[in-house]
């Protein structure tokens, strides 16, 4: 089996989009040139691979069972450091499914760009494709536009050459529970 995710996106590499990209489009069989594709280890049974693109610089890990087993069966703080950041991972996709399911579009926009601020800091940074960023929110990429577009027409948020800024970190905050004063 052979994958071509660490050529991904590099034209000297071979590497050019054949087809389509859209949320639930999968093909059983991909053509592609062999300078784009790696070798996979032959342990990963082709019924559990999938492919996935990578929004940030990311590494991927195949651990051989039977070493990882036993690390598991002798090392209680290893499966307490797991059991902790699969906690943490779940709570963070329940979340994002509340936020999706109770929220609206200004709701779900303005709670992420507070979380990117939490995360970032002062200036905001979208990752990648703003389709991304609309996708993991369960919008359209038009309508992120749009939202964006209005938060910044109430001064909520501003835009400069190194990303978004929140101006109004308070009514942002407001927005993102549901109340709308000001739109």
């Amino acid at each position: 089996m052979y994958t071509s995710c660490l050529n991904y996106g590099k034209p000297d590499k071979g590497h050019r989009a054949n087809g389509f990209t859209t949320d639930g489009g999968f093909a059983e069989y991909v053509r592609m040139s062999e300078r784009v594709a790696y070798k996979v280890s032959d342990s990963l049974k082709p019924e559990i691979a999938a492919f996935a693109e990578p929004l940030e610089e990311t590494a991927c890990v195949l651990l051989p069972i039977e070493p990882f087993t036993k690390a598991l069966r002798e090392d209680h703080r290893l499966c307490l450091q797991i059991l902790s950041g699969m906690a943490t991972w779940v709570k963070s996709l329940v979340s994002l499914l509340e936020g999706i399911v109770l929220r609206d579009a200004l709701g779900r926009v303005a709670g992420y760009l507070l979380q990117a601020q939490a995360d970032q800091g002062a200036v905001i940074s979208l990752p990648g494709l703003k389709r991304h960023v609309a996708s993991h929110l369960n919008l359209t990429s038009e309508t992120l536009s749009r939202t964006l577009r209005q938060l910044r027409e109430e001064r909520l948020i501003s835009e400069d050459e190194n990303g978004l800024v929140i101006e109004d970190t308070r009514e942002l905050q407001r927005v993102a529970e549901g109340f709308y004063p000001k739109i």
